[in-house]
């Protein structure tokens, strides 16, 4: 009786340890088989570079720091690479996908991506959904346009890009009505849902078509989304970061919002620095010094446009504003 006893009480831990876990494996993208060496060809081929993630509908991407960085386009690199600048939320790598088109032959164009979860969802219980998310903007493919009906769907069937891909059916598990534009910081976004089937893969992108999509167009036709740091649990307190000193790391950085901006930009550091911003003929238009903590600058001199800062300490990085 006793050895049943203590089976018992090992199956329980052993099913709230999988109850609590994240059901999405290699959540960061950190797993590699290999390094991109290029945003994604014909039917997201470089996805599968990535282990356990596949090409779910037309051509999503993968970035990496290992990537090699190409200075003209920048590739499939972070923190630079073909659809603008932006560094991991945690570790070195994350996915990137196309949520809008505003082109009348191809206003319907979305990508997708999928992944097999660790096992099933069981039908009745409530489930947490977190990802971080970061508006691409500028690079080698004039990204400068934003929408809203990021979500995720849940399936039985798995989709390809090539051979039975998932298109817009106006139909997802969960989706914001937000338009998200932050393109110099992440943003975590958040769904909670009961499910209705023992569902077996993850679907993300934009589920809707253009004529249940919102945009905000600033120049360009594209809107493109980073995606970092994923969890699927039915433990609400479900962390979505896998590396917490990478994290850290990054939370250390100069964060600089909003973003697109107005008059007023307001630069946080955590330690004394001089700032430069370009116009886009590389003429410095305006300069400061930032102290520890929250910096606010006017910059309503300036003409509509975009515009690169830099700072003095470290002449590689790069933040892109919009003014409006």
């Amino acid at each position: 009786m006793k050895k049943l006893f203590l089976l018992f009480l090992l199956i329980l831990n052993n099913h709230i340890s999988l109850a609590q876990m994240n059901l999405v494996p290699n959540p960061s993208f950190e797993d590699t088989i290999a390094c991109p060496a290029n945003i994604s060809g014909q039917y997201g081929d470089e996805i599968y570079k990535l282990t356990n993630w596949f090409p779910a509908g037309e051509s999503p991407d993968y970035f990496n720091s290992c990537a090699p960085v190409n200075q003209s386009t920048g590739q499939a690199s972070v923190p630079y690479n073909g659809l603008g600048f932006q560094y991991s939320h945690s570790g070195e790598g994350y996915i990137g996908l196309i949520t809008a088109l505003n082109s009348p032959l191809f206003a319907n164009y979305r990508e997708y991506i999928g992944v097999q979860l660790v096992h099933s969802l069981n039908i009745g219980i409530t489930y947490y959904y977190h990802m971080n998310v970061s508006c691409a903007f500028g690079g080698w493919q004039n990204i400068g346009v934003f929408s809203n009906k990021l979500g995720i769907k849940l399936s039985n069937v798995q989709y390809n890009s090539q051979f039975n891909p998932l298109y817009p059916v106006n139909q997802c598990t969960a989706y914001s009505d937000s338009i998200i534009t932050d393109t110099t910081n992440w943003t975590e976004m958040s769904f909670q849902f009961v499910a209705d089937s023992s569902y077996t893969y993850l679907y993300l992108g934009n589920f809707f078509d253009a004529q249940h999509t919102d945009t905000l167009l600033l120049f360009g036709q594209g809107a493109y989304y980073y995606i970092d740091d994923i969890c699927l649990s039915d433990d609400s307190t479900c962390t979505t970061t896998s590396n917490l000193n990478n994290n850290l790391a990054y939370s250390n950085k100069t964060e600089i919002f909003p973003n697109p901006i107005s008059t007023l930009i307001y630069i946080k550091s955590k330690k004394k620095n001089k700032f430069y911003v370009y116009n886009n003929l590389g003429q410095v238009v305006y300069e400061n010094y930032v102290e520890i903590g929250v910096n606010e600058n006017d910059l309503s001199t300036l003409s509509k446009g975009f515009y690169f800062i830099k700072f003095e300490d470290d002449l590689s990085q790069v933040f892109k504003i919009i003014k409006i």
